[in-house]
């Protein structure tokens, strides 16, 4: 399931627990079977309770963004002769030095691009390299999409604060802010999983598609 659809399941949830609270306190303020002492004392629990939901909702939204940080650290690959070859590749990279290409480049890093660890090393490698742009967005992809996530936790830590009592709002709050973040993250994944899972052969279609995408161009 994708973190769009993630969230959009926990904000449905969050309004039907807002629209009981709000059913179960009206029943309460218009009934005549009751003292006015245990009407309220009633509608404190409810507070209580709603507070409880308010902050679960906070914290499984923190969860949703938390998780998907956790899956992108989890990428390894391994693999026989693993080591040997990223050596080859750290030794082969520093020896071309400013005369490494776009497409020598790609090729080089492409047998670590299921690994987060390694891509992290070598994204430190290709930073101030000239001339690989398609490279260096593929070898700080892990990097940024983290950083795209803690962002967005910071940015909606109390997402739900403000809707404890009327959740009327809350589509839209979530449509124009919190979800249009989560649409270009998404954005940004689906391009940056497209090329790593480009073959080392597809080095130069890639790096042109690349291109052609930050100058605007089509086709």
């Amino acid at each position: 399931m994708s973190i769009k659809s993630k969230i959009e399941t926990l904000t449905a949830s969050f309004k039907e627990a807002v629209a009981k609270y709000n059913k179960d306190k009206a029943y309460l303020k218009e009934s005549k079977m009751y003292t006015g002492d245990y009407i309220n004392a009633e509608i404190a629990k409810l507070d209580v309770a709603m507070n409880a939901v308010v902050a679960d909702a906070n914290a499984k939204l923190q969860a949703i963004f938390q998780d998907e940080i956790d899956e992108i650290r989890s990428n390894k690959t391994g693999g026989v002769d693993f080591e040997s070859k990223l050596s080859n590749a750290l030794t082969f990279i520093n020896a071309y030095a400013d005369k490494l290409t776009d497409e020598t480049a790609f090729a080089l890093l492409q047998p670590f691009f299921g690994d987060y660890q390694t891509m992290h090393r070598l994204s430190v490698v290709v930073a101030g390299k000239p001339g690989i742009p398609a490279t260096r967005f593929v070898a700080d992809g892990y990097d940024a999409a983290i950083e795209n996530l803690k962002d967005m936790q910071v940015k909606f830590r109390g997402m739900f604060d403000n809707f404890q009592h009327d959740a009327g709002l809350l589509d839209a709050i979530t449509k124009q802010y919190l979800l249009i973040d989560v649409d270009g993250y998404e954005a940004f994944n689906a391009r940056l999983h497209e090329y790593l899972s480009a073959s080392a052969d597809d080095a130069e279609k890639v790096v042109a598609e690349y291109t052609r995408f930050t100058l605007g161009l089509k086709g």
